[in-house]
């Protein structure tokens, strides 16, 4: 019985440690930039990099409010049957030139 709880103990324990060693090798590979590793470098056509980075994103800098107006329900309505048609007269044109491709 004492046997069995060894090897039962060993188990969990080569487990544990295999599962720690996976969480640490994924873990390790944010810490690094793929950049900076010595085997791959940055490529030589890459942009060069800033000397201080910013301190913070720009997560404030928003683009203005837009000039145009928002669509009136006619207009948008509008805008639907035009692209509608559109579509139709492709499909139009490339079933006609699929039938051609036939013959």
């Amino acid at each position: 019985m004492n046997v069995r709880n060894d090897r039962r103990l060993q188990r969990t324990s080569a487990g544990a440690v295999a599962l720690a060693i996976v969480c640490a090798t994924a873990l390790s590979g944010c810490s690094i930039p793929i950049a900076d590793l010595p085997l791959i470098g940055v490529p030589s056509n890459a942009p060069a990099r800033e000397e201080s980075p910013p301190a913070y994103m720009p997560v404030h800098d928003v683009p203005p409010p837009r000039d145009e107006a928002v669509p009136t329900v006619d207009e948008q309505k509008k805008m639907r049957d035009d692209l509608l048609t559109a579509r139709d007269k492709q499909n139009a044109e490339a079933s006609a030139l699929a039938k051609s491709a036939t013959k």
